[in-house]
């Protein structure tokens, strides 16, 4: 619109419907060529044996632009998002409140949230969890929106809200056993595939459980 009223002082008349018309199509022959398309590169693993389909995406947006292109590329491709019969942030408070999930160590970072319209908030980074301070904000009403954890000492990861798994991050006992494998670039990366998306799904596994159980049927 910017672009077209230039042109239109520049041409000294206040255009019409047709003249808009042809101010777009010449605005769009000239801004075409200077337009770039951006390449986003997003890694999928789908595990029909485990039923599941892992994105890792910055966002659910971008997370949902790859679920969309799946979908237009395959004739079926049923999906729902993995719910479970806790809600994890209610499962995250009782973890702060008392002993945590087994398997399961929490770590130094948290965020807890109002559930109030003031939205007041309080983050934790790298800092004791099991202090008084955390308990009365949880006594108060405020609800973890992200919790640092650590499975079997293999993986860290810091869990949302909305279940999502973020800052995922392999520990030295899995780096080490890669460490083991042959130095060709495609033996370890073959081996690294194995041995990561492996540590998902018993991570995967081990959390739905303590989560109540995948919650069936749900939208």
């Amino acid at each position: 619109a910017r672009r077209a009223a230039e042109i239109a002082d520049q041409q000294g008349y206040r255009p019409g419907r047709l003249q808009m018309k042809k101010l777009r199509e010449q605005i769009t022959s000239e801004l075409l060529p200077r337009a770039f398309v951006r390449p986003i590169r997003m890694l999928a693993w789908i595990d029909p044996a485990a039923g599941l389909l892992v994105v890792d995406a910055p966002s659910m947006t971008r997370a949902e632009d790859l679920l969309e292109l799946l979908r237009q590329t395959l004739d079926t491709f049923p999906l729902a998002l993995l719910r479970t019969r806790r809600a994890p942030a209610g499962a995250m408070a009782d973890w702060l409140a008392g002993d945590g999930p087994a398997g399961f160590t929490v770590d130094r970072d948290c965020e807890l949230r109002s559930i109030t319209d003031q939205k007041a908030a309080v983050r934790y980074v790298r800092h004791a969890l099991d202090g008084e301070d955390v308990r009365n904000h949880l006594a108060a009403g405020k609800l973890p929106i992200r919790l640092g954890m650590t499975f079997d000492d293999r993986v860290s990861f810091v869990l949302t809200e909305r279940g999502e798994l973020k800052r995922v991050e392999f520990l030295d006992l899995v780096k080490e056993q890669l460490n083991e494998v042959d130095t060709d670039a495609q033996a370890l990366f073959d081996a690294g595939f194995a041995l990561e998306t492996g540590e998902l799904v018993r991570l995967t596994d081990a959390l739905v459980e303590e989560l109540g159980g995948e919650l069936r049927g749900a939208a």
